[in-house]
């Protein structure tokens, strides 16, 4: 039986609010997420606030199965996120010591570092206390799961590299189902939208287990359609569709 696990995203970041980053993880992880065949629900955006994050967790943690929340581990001031998350399931923080002895072992091998900077590298291996560490194949910053009854926190560095290393190295076919891909049909026809729109707005209605979408292209007269599911079902709502309106069917490209 497929397991279908409903997914939330939080990125936590000034620079994406100011448009000084362009966000790479939010799509990273829809596209992953949808090719294994789960739901993300919702992606916010936060700065690096306490309030904000707190808010954040506690306005989707119990709607979804897994949240994950991106950004604000590393060692700055401004490296709120692994705080606000201890506040918010009241649990202190604690010194992973397995990734610690590493992190040091990195430092001694470049050579002698003041106590200030051990002491900021210190923050990136810290997570609240009874969390499963997840282990960051190409940085410094764990990452970590957090659980409130059925529901999951899994919290991931924001640089796209180490989020991309965790995600498949530490997450996937773990704390992650692997899940199987979903039935996704696509296809291009040559009419404006409104008219199509009655006999494709009838479909959904009738294949309501299917998402069915009309994006629309600027600037053309071409319309993609994407219809996503259970792929005998995704057929069978495609198929009803151009019985429906012969005209797209007739006006179908490719």
């Amino acid at each position: 039986m497929r397991v279908v696990v409903q997914c939330a995203v939080i990125l936590v970041g000034d620079e994406l609010l100011a448009g000084h980053t362009r966000d790479a993880n939010g799509y990273y992880l829809a596209q992953r997420l949808t090719a294994l065949g789960h739901r993300l629900r919702r992606i916010t955006v936060v700065p690096d606030e306490r309030h904000a994050i707190i808010h954040a967790i506690d306005e989707v943690l119990t709607s979804v199965d897994i949240v994950f929340m991106a950004g604000g581990l590393g060692p700055t001031h401004d490296d709120r996120t692994t705080e606000c998350v201890a506040d918010r399931f009241h649990r202190r923080l604690v010194v992973d010591e397995p990734a610690w002895a590493l992190l040091m072992a990195r430092y001694d091998a470049r050579g002698k570092h003041p106590q200030s900077t051990l002491d900021a590298a210190k923050k990136m291996v810290s997570v609240p206390e009874g969390s499963e560490v997840l282990e960051n194949p190409v940085g410094a910053a764990l990452g970590y799961v957090v659980r409130e009854g059925d529901h999951k926190l899994i919290v991931v560095p924001g640089v796209p590299a180490e989020l991309q290393a965790i995600f498949e190295h530490s997450i996937l076919g773990k704390v992650l189902p692997a899940g199987s891909a979903t039935g996704l049909l696509q296809v291009d026809i040559e009419m404006a939208e409104a008219a199509f729109a009655k006999p494709l707005t009838d479909v959904a209605h009738r294949f309501a287990d299917v998402e069915i979408g009309s994006y629309p292209h600027f600037g053309e007269r071409r319309v993609t359609l994407r219809f996503k599911g259970d792929k005998p079902r995704a057929q069978a709502a495609m198929e009803a569709f151009f019985d429906a309106c012969p005209e797209a069917k007739a006006r179908r490209l490719g």
